[in-house]
């Protein structure tokens, strides 16, 4: 897999399509592009905002790295390439440590390629990854993956460096490492609620649910409704919604939310306090949160002092406000960034959660965490911890003995999906600097891959092929398993072989 990643990632350096805008920099790659040319002159001398200085680690590895070989830092181009270069050795990485995850998760040779074609066959990987590839998001995705081996393994050690190294690469690393790293994985702290005795401690997963969703919905009205002319003017050009469709989408995203928290918080566990605290190792706590401390001063340290994007309660505002772009805007873009095996997670999701109660409490946190952070349509803000979900589901469907057969209509699929055989540059780019010039061809070709950006027509384009997939895949899956298996629906069932393996 590691060879067969090297292999895809020269052939994209050789031949992919590239991003034309600013000399093939585009957007957000200028900043990062730009420290990797100078970098001491512009993270210590010149500074940037705080958001940004969590974003370094990339440049400095690119910058160091040129100077180390004697290659020139400048044009533009070398940076490119070297961005490129320093990508593909991440992917190889990245396929070596999942393979590493998959014997350690007992998954069969089928599993182990189900899963690579999951992880990396996709539009985040083929297609993004090289034809805008001075971004911090590759290093993420790698991280992430590691953050993963680091629980699964027990190697705490590990975690702490995710942790300092995503300090300077993903914001939300950091934490996400942390709370892993206090909350080892545990096997079997399964303790379902007590359908025999309803009453609202038997209900507490559907009042947490019902909460969450009745919460956000409140928040995103009132950022879109009284607050409107506020919201459009505090985001301009990274935000566009669908004003006729708007009660819809928050509906969309309420049952969403709704639904997807039950599910995630159906253990008794994750709401006795004295439990979770049991759990913790004090002394894992006060060096995580030391570590986190530590970072935030540092980058606070290092920042200009300037105003940026990245401040939590503007992220938080964007994250509500940009979900209800279009209805499950957000689904859909996950499903075209990520891949089809977005659409199989809806469709196993009950028992995907069941499935949690291998790995502990903290897993079912990292979990519930993110699905609050997925109503936001830009997918690569997820970039890091989406492997895991990934890595968990393909343990989850190899209980069914995946054949290659499965796995090679899987790899045309995720093919199909990851848009490699898409070409975008079909004209001149030319960015304007107004948020109309993204929603029309030929820079949409780019911006509908990324929900706040994909226009209205190819929205309903992309929506429409998400639902046929998802239709298609669960005819499938209800042959395939030999048992009644509903959206959400729990009662699923392991082939022979595997019942057999499971009984020895």
């Amino acid at each position: 897999m590691a060879a067969a990643m090297l292999f895809i990632g020269i052939a994209n350096i050789l031949w992919a399509e590239r991003l034309m805008i600013d000399g093939g920099l585009g957007w957000d790659s200028v900043f990062y592009g730009t420290w990797a040319q100078h970098f001491y002159r512009a993270i210590f001398v010149e500074r940037v905002a705080e958001y940004y200085v969590g974003r370094i680690l990339p440049s400095a590895v690119v910058h160091y790295g040129m100077r180390l070989l004697g290659v020139a830092l400048e044009p533009n181009r070398n940076v490119i390439i070297a961005f490129d270069i320093y990508n593909v050795l991440l992917l190889t990485l990245s396929a070596y440590v999942w393979g590493l995850i998959a014997d350690r998760l007992q998954i069969s040779t089928a599993g182990k390629w189900f899963g690579f074609c999951s992880l990396f066959l996709s539009y985040a990987i083929l297609k993004a990854n090289f034809y805008n590839p001075v971004l911090t998001d590759t290093t993420a995705f790698a991280l992430g993956l590691l953050m993963f081996y680091f629980f699964v393994a027990d190697r705490p050690g590990g975690l702490i460096a995710v942790m300092i190294l995503g300090g300077f690469t993903w914001p939300t690393l950091p934490p996400m490492a942390a709370l892993l790293y206090v909350f080892p994985r545990r096997k079997k702290e399964h303790l379902p609620f007590d359908r025999k005795n309803p009453g609202w401690m038997s209900k507490l997963n559907v009042i947490f649910a019902a909460l969450t969703a009745a919460s956000t919905a409140a928040c995103i009205v009132l950022l879109t409704v009284p607050l409107r002319l506020k919201t459009v003017d505090a985001f301009g050009r990274v935000l566009r919604i669908d004003w006729a469709l708007l009660y819809l989408s928050i509906a969309a995203t309420t049952v969403y939310l709704y639904f997807a928290m039950k599910a995630a918080a159906d253990n008794k566990r994750l709401f006795d306090i004295k439990a979770t605290l049991s759990r913790l190792t004090w002394k894992r706590v006060g060096l995580a949160v030391a570590i986190l401390g530590v970072l935030k001063i540092t980058t606070h340290v290092l920042a200009s002092g300037q105003p940026s994007w990245g401040s939590f309660p503007l992220f938080v505002a964007y994250t509500f406000a940009s979900s209800v772009t279009e209805p499950l805007i957000f689904f859909v873009a996950h499903a075209v960034f990520y891949g089809p095996a977005i659409i199989l997670l809806a469709i196993f999701w009950r028992p995907f959660c069941e499935s949690l109660d291998d790995f502990g409490f903290g897993m079912r946190i990292f979990v519930i965490l993110n699905m609050g952070l997925s109503i936001n349509p830009q997918s690569r803000y997820q970039m890091n911890a989406v492997p895991a979900f990934l890595i968990l589901l393909v343990r989850l469907l190899d209980r069914y003995s995946l054949r290659a057969r499965d796995v090679a209509l899987w790899s045309v699929l995720c093919l199909v999906y990851s848009k490699v055989w898409y070409v975008m540059n079909t004209a001149p780019q030319i960015d304007d600097n107004t948020m109309a010039v993204l929603l029309r061809f030929p820079l949409q070709h780019y911006f509908m891959n990324s929900g706040p950006w994909m226009s209205h027509q190819m929205y309903l384009v992309q929506a429409s092929a998400v639902l046929v997939t998802a239709v298609l895949l669960y005819l499938l899956i209800q042959r395939r398993v030999r048992a009644p298996l509903g959206f959400g629906d729990s009662r699923w069932q392991t082939s022979d072989q595997e019942a057999a393996r499971l009984q020895r």
